[in-house]
């Protein structure tokens, strides 16, 4: 979880520096990809709990949403960083405690 909020904030700092393009963009949302792959297995706990598996599927699903159609504006970064936060808020409000 710290890895991707890490991603998180450094896409924030890409957008508030205007540095919006997909070159500067695109290896951000994959790095978060790749750790979406891991939540199920980061929380063996959970792997049972329809709750967590709606979200961590929701997570990639929004991932793999913003890879295949890269924004390409800080404007289409914002609301792709939006729909991201949307699916890790859901999972941290049953979750996180």
């Amino acid at each position: 979880m710290h890895v991707q909020q890490w991603q998180m904030g450094q896409l924030k700092a890409a957008m508030d520096a205007n540095r919006c393009n997909a070159t500067d963009i695109l290896p951000r949302l994959q790095a978060l990809r790749v750790t979406a792959n891991d939540l199920d297995a980061a929380f063996p706990d959970l792997r049972d709990d329809q709750r967590f598996t709606t979200a961590s599927s929701a997570m990639r699903a929004a991932m793999d949403k913003a890879i295949a159609n890269p924004p390409l504006t800080c404007e289409g970064l914002g609301a792709a960083m939006k729909d991201i936060g949307q699916t890790c808020k859901g999972c941290h409000q049953d979750f996180r405690g």
